[in-house]
């Protein structure tokens, strides 16, 4: 969250203006969130936050009805059981904040990134679909169906902004994806592979190769090759 003492005073002479008919923001509030990114509980109620750059704030159970946050930048800010009711907040941008407990019951969301079924009128939809790439995610890298905590875990990462490559790369570099490689290597060529074998076959996983492909690799190499001849 970046912002300098003149942005401060503009914002709140446009609020003087814009909020004497009904009750709006708490000038407080609004001034403790721009010098500290704190604002746990704040009174924000349409308060005019068009384009703010509000990345990694903390609003906690901040009050932020009919509030304009048109094209605001909330990546990776804590809004859980905040209360967004008839805010506006298209073209905003969500990706990895806590929305847990977010209240959007009116919002505008057309075009905002990072709601995932948050934003989305068909919640069972989003997270079928979501699941669903999740656990042939797991199906290429780790060889196996997604177990319900991972599943979860990765469909809500997933539909906050996480891209599928950062969680590709979170599996392959898990201790299991080891297992399973060297697994592999017990099977094909008897023994457990060396480090920068690992690592190699590891970053493969990353770069979208599945275990079986790694499977097929080690049995086509010259080693696997040898080891047959001396059986």
């Amino acid at each position: 969250m970046k912002t300098n003492g003149s942005s401060v005073a503009i914002w709140l002479l446009v609020f003087s203006v814009w909020g004497t008919a009904a009750r709006a923001v708490d000038y407080d509030d609004l001034d403790r969130l721009y010098r500290t990114g704190d604002c746990t509980r704040c009174d924000l109620r349409r308060a005019n936050l068009e384009e703010a750059d509000l990345r990694n704030a903390d609003l906690r159970e901040a009050d932020l009805r009919g509030a304009n946050l048109q094209d605001a930048n909330l990546r990776g800010a804590n809004l859980r059981d905040a209360n967004l009711r008839d805010a506006d907040v298209r073209g905003a941008d969500f990706r990895n904040a806590e929305l847990r407990g977010i209240d959007l019951d009116g919002a505008r969301v057309r075009d905002a990134r990072g709601l995932g079924r948050y934003g989305d009128d068909d919640d069972d939809y989003t997270s079928s679909r979501s699941r669903a790439t999740i656990n042939r995610l797991y199906q290429d890298v780790l060889g196996r169906e997604a177990d319900e905590r991972g599943l979860d875990h990765y469909a809500r990462r997933l539909e906050r902004g996480v891209s599928l490559e950062d969680i590709r790369e979170d599996l392959a570099r898990s201790e299991e994806a080891e297992e399973r490689i060297e697994q592999i290597y017990r099977e094909i060529l008897g023994r457990d592979p060396d480090r920068s074998g690992l690592r190699h076959y590891q970053r493969r996983l990353i770069d979208g190769w599945s275990l079986d492909r790694i499977r097929q690799d080690l049995a086509d190499s010259d080693e696997a090759r040898d080891r047959g001849r001396q059986r």
